[in-house]
């Protein structure tokens, strides 16, 4: 629960030191305008600071940032034991990894990045907690020095204890003036004062306060905190001069300067006549004029489009579907679970780990409502038929998990309504999804993919170990022709190692191309092939490359229609055994039959197989009928790219 509230912090604050940098940019061009423009700026920096939600706009700041470019990540391997996959024998040492089996959510060790985590989350809140008790105990000291304040008028208190005349309370604010004021100088310090409460100027400090208390580690926030009370209190002293005239501007800077020398309030909260900044102040209320109407309503109409812009979250790409009269998922023929099957799977619903594809989730019941069945718990085994007859019940304390990564597995919990939104948005595909399970009830779920509704999923690589092993025992050497061997380090065992490419001995433009990684002993780790057979892939490729630091291998498939395709790209390396290290993974697909191509997404996508590719080598290939092996660099950044860049055109 801290964590997260931590995190969201964290979040809050990034977006907010954005917004933060915008204000003091467009203070800047606002300079020489009256400062209650400057303030209602503000607005955006507190609403930034404090809600951690907003609406949506197709002119928020951020959807500038949202295509920010992507950076090559430090290699780090993806949990191969991820879906228990039996032929995976791997240590996992990622520090994004979700619980292999037989550990339950609470048995996970503790990443290095998780235990740095940890520690922070305690520093915040102590933080948070010194700050707090701070202003709650100079409110108190404040509250007991003012006792003796006599009532003047109606909300107004002479205090001989105050030193400046200040607003304080939250419910019903009271001004307080003290004692040494002179009559003439009285009436518009009042007007001042009655100007903060009139535009609840007191609320809006103590919900700083509060925000400053929360995200006391940003240095951007405490620099904000200062110059919003700035320009609070030069926007209320021009509110003065507006209201008795241009001829107190001398008087009105000379009491200015005299209350400066007074003792600031205790309790940063609080708004006040005096204190610092009393030079800018004068210089600003000496240069103050009246703005015509026209130019009025030009700057207020430019400073709420810049807030509505601050505050706005970038709109998200939208998908259009097909909307038939009928629900599509119930159009599907429904089965029973094969009695065999049906007894385990209540055994393991009585405790254990289960993998189901979710077609939708009943929002009422809270439960998934249909869904396929994994057989033996394998991602990659035969499905078994669809169910109406059994639900699967969430438990009230039900943790829900999403993996929002395009590449990567790093879950993020999240709540109810947003598990169930993801997966019942595009009822055209099955949701992966691992649900772990007490006395019959799912106590946490965890969906491998938050974006398939724009086709996005990670993707995992399987493989066989043995297949290289059939190849030699065979002797299908015989029918291979060696063309190229390049040295790469792509494997944890020690030295280089050497990628051998072969074709078939029709040659070049054959059916079959096929790389073999041997280490250094010359054992092979590890083979690839690749066939022109296989239907519907216009490309495909192996390429080795090297990113932070180490070399990796990469496969890419491309299946691209004119209305429908997908590509699957892998980046890994190998263990000693010549077992799969995964790096990164990830799918998209499409069919504009059913829903619009989302092209931004795709955009974000392509920016981190780019990076991959930039850094690659092409080994060996297909293009339709064709093997292609030893391209040259024009072609080879044709073979990669050529595809994508003909898609975004």
């Amino acid at each position: 629960m801290l964590e997260n509230i931590f995190l969201n912090v964290l979040h809050m604050g990034f977006t907010a030191s954005i917004v933060i940098l915008a204000v003091f940019a467009a203070r800047f061009l606002l300079r020489k305008q009256p400062r209650i423009f400057s303030y209602v700026l503000w607005i955006a920096v507190l609403f930034r600071l404090l809600c951690p939600v907003s609406f949506s706009s197709i002119y928020s700041v951020f959807s500038v940032l949202q295509e920010k470019n992507f950076n090559g990540p430090v290699i780090e391997y993806i949990n191969p034991d991820i879906f228990n996959m039996p032929e995976n024998n791997h240590t996992d040492i990622s520090a994004d990894t979700v619980p292999i089996k037989d550990k339950s959510p609470s048995e996970q060790d503790l990443s290095v990045g998780q235990i740095i985590l940890n520690i922070a989350k305690w520093i915040w809140l102590a933080g948070t907690a010194i700050m707090s008790a701070g202003g709650i105990i100079k409110m108190i000291r404040l509250y007991i020095k003012l006792k003796g304040a006599v009532r003047k008028e109606k909300n107004i208190y002479i205090a001989k204890q105050a030193d400046v005349p200040f607003v304080a309370g939250i419910i019903k604010p009271v001004i307080y003036l003290p004692a040494f004021l002179e009559e003439k100088e009285t009436e518009y310090i009042i007007l001042h004062e009655q100007a903060h409460i009139k535009r609840k100027d007191y609320l809006f400090r103590f919900l700083g306060f509060i925000a400053l208390s929360i995200h006391w580690f940003n240095p951007l926030v405490w620099l904000a905190f200062f110059y919003s009370g700035e320009d609070m209190e030069m926007s209320c002293d021009e509110s003065v001069i507006r209201k008795m005239g241009e001829n107190i501007k001398k008087e009105y800077s000379v009491s200015l300067l005299r209350l400066a020398a007074g003792e600031r309030i205790p309790g940063s909260f609080f708004v006040q006549f005096g204190g610092r900044g009393t030079k800018k102040r004068v210089e600003n209320i000496l240069k103050y004029k009246r703005k015509t109407i026209s130019a009025i309503i030009i700057i207020l109409l430019l400073v709420s489009g810049t807030v509505f812009v601050l505050i706005s979250n970038p709109k998200k790409t939208e998908v259009k579907e097909v909307q038939s009269r009928e629900n599509p998922v119930q159009n599907n023929k429904v089965k029973q679970i094969k009695p065999d099957r049906q007894k385990t799977f209540k055994e393991e619903m009585q405790g254990g780990t289960i993998y189901v594809n979710i077609r939708s989730i009943a929002r009422s019941a809270k439960s998934i409502d249909l869904f396929v069945l994994l057989e033996d718990n394998s991602r990659w085994e035969k499905e078994l038929e669809e169910t109406d007859d059994i639900s699967l019940a969430f438990a009230d304390n039900c943790i829900y998990k999403v993996n929002y990564e395009m590449d990567k597995i790093k879950y993020t919990e999240t709540d109810f309504d947003t598990f169930a939104d993801l997966i019942n948005k595009d009822l055209y595909g099955n949701k992966f999804c691992r649900l772990y399970f007490t006395d019959g009830l799912v106590v946490e779920a965890d969906l491998i993919n938050g974006n398939y509704y724009n086709g996005i999923s990670y993707s995992g690589k399987s493989y066989n170990q043995t297949w290289h092993e059939e190849v030699v025992e065979k002797e299908l050497y015989k029918s291979y022709i060696k063309t190229e061997q390049v040295q790469a380090d792509v494997s944890e065992a020690e030295g280089m190692e050497t990628i051998e490419i072969y074709t078939d001995k029709k040659g070049r433009d054959a059916s079959i191309g096929m790389i073999l990684v041997k280490n250094s002993q010359g054992k092979i780790l590890y083979s690839e092939n690749i066939y022109t057979g296989v239907a519907g892939l216009a490309k495909e490729s192996i390429n080795t490359g090297t990113t932070g630091g180490k070399d990796f291998l990469m496969d890419v498939c491309m299946e691209d229609k004119d209305t429908y395709g997908s590509y699957i790209y892998h980046v890994f390396r190998l263990d000693e055994n010549g077992g799969i290290l995964q790096i990164a993974g990830s799918e998209f697909e499409f069919n504009t039959e059913h829903k619009a191509f989302p092209e931004k997404t795709f955009r974000k996508w392509t920016k981190k197989i780019d990076y991959y590719f930039k850094s690659t080598r092409f080994l060996i290939g297909r293009q339709g009928e064709k093997i292609l092996t030893g391209l040259s660099g024009t072609e080879r950044n044709q073979y990669h790219y050529g595809t994508l860049e003909d898609r975004l055109k």
